[in-house]
């Protein structure tokens, strides 16, 4: 019980991170809460190296959670100042990074592992450079509160849009649905003989790859698609999910983790950029971390989401349900497009 607690417990102190960082933007520099939030990082991340006691190295871990928490609402709030067309180029650059690094250090852990599982906890002293860039590069400014002027002030109080509820909604029903397959890959190749761990490394591999291409290709896809791309990326789920139910291939199931992998990085850039075009500056922070926790409930929810589906439904397999999960998500994908058509027709009459 002590190992899944020491590794899930920063997602579940991330939520916290995120009310944090929300509830402060609006009385200390973003610069101030970024630093706090890597310092944060380093004591949960690092310290646990030099610690023996396991419940002392569980409390680290949940102080990792809530720094990382902290900084993740707040790239988008910097983000937010930038023109449209930077914006979106950098909401691209950030996941594509993300998935770059993630993958770089996964295969690290993995090699510290076999010497000395210690040595994982080394590897958070990489925020020790990203501590020092952050002094150099963000412009210290005011809190967001002391900089509004009384209209501003007045903006970053009003009832949030229609639109970020959707935004939200899209996501986590998304999210419930694509990411229970990188929980469940392994017994799922294993069930119907279609691989062995080593597959399910090139699988995942393969995916974060895709979603790495997909957040370089965010600008061009919002180019040329425009408001119709939240859509095609939501089919492009459901479809994905309509080759998990092809047991009977390899081929099939790759094919839908490229799908879901591609259009779950994509949509997640998208629906970031849609949200700091929905609010004022004030309100991005918040709206960020309602965003954010959306997501990583949604990701923490999958695997019961999946077992309740096949409960309630009485379905015999996991493809079953993936069967019924594609319908879902077709469904929804209809539901997008009409509202992404309804936001430009509003978007037309202003």
């Amino acid at each position: 019980t002590v190992l899944p607690l020491m590794i899930t417990l920063p997602a579940l102190t991330l939520l916290a991170g995120l009310i944090v960082s929300s509830a402060l933007t609006s009385k200390f520099p973003i610069k101030t809460l970024i630093l706090s939030g890597i310092i944060l990082i380093l004591i949960g991340g690092v310290l646990p190296y030099f610690i023996h006691s396991l419940t002392v190295i569980i409390i680290l871990r949940g102080v990792l959670g809530i720094g990382l928490g902290m900084i993740m609402p707040l790239q988008t709030a910097l983000f937010a100042e930038y023109e449209e067309a930077q914006r979106s180029v950098l909401i691209g650059a950030n996941v594509t990074a993300n998935c770059v690094l993630g993958v770089i250090f996964f295969a690290l852990a993995g090699k510290l592992a076999e010497i000395n599982w210690r040595l994982i906890f080394l590897l958070y002293g990489c925020f020790v450079l990203i501590f020092i860039l952050a002094i150099i590069y963000i412009p210290k400014r005011p809190p967001v509160a002391a900089t509004a002027s009384s209209a501003a002030a007045a903006a970053s109080r009003r009832r949030l849009p229609a639109s970020v509820f959707v935004y939200c909604f899209i996501i986590a029903l998304v999210t419930l649905t694509t990411y229970v397959m990188t929980t469940i890959i392994a017994n799922y190749l294993a069930y119907y003989n279609l691989g062995s761990a080593s597959t399910v490394g090139l699988l995942s591999a393969m995916s974060t790859a895709i979603g790495a291409i997909g957040g370089m290709l965010v600008p061009l896809i919002t180019k040329y698609l425009r408001n119709y791309a939240s859509s095609i990326l939501v089919l492009m789920c459901a479809i994905g999910f309509f080759c998990y139910t092809l047991t009977s291939s390899l081929g099939f199931i790759a094919v839908g983790m490229a799908l879901t992998g591609f259009a779950q990085s994509v949509l997640n850039c998208i629906l970031t950029f849609k949200l700091t075009q929905a609010v004022p500056l004030e309100q991005v922070s918040k709206v960020s971390s309602f965003y954010l926790a959306t997501l990583f409930i949604g990701q923490f929810l999958s695997p019961y989401w999946l077992m309740l589906h096949k409960s309630v439904l009485h379905l015999p397999s996991d493809a079953a349900a993936f069967g019924v999960y594609a319908i879902v998500i077709a469904v929804l994908a209809a539901f997008v497009f009409c509202w992404m058509r309804r936001e430009d027709r509003m978007a037309d009459n202003h």
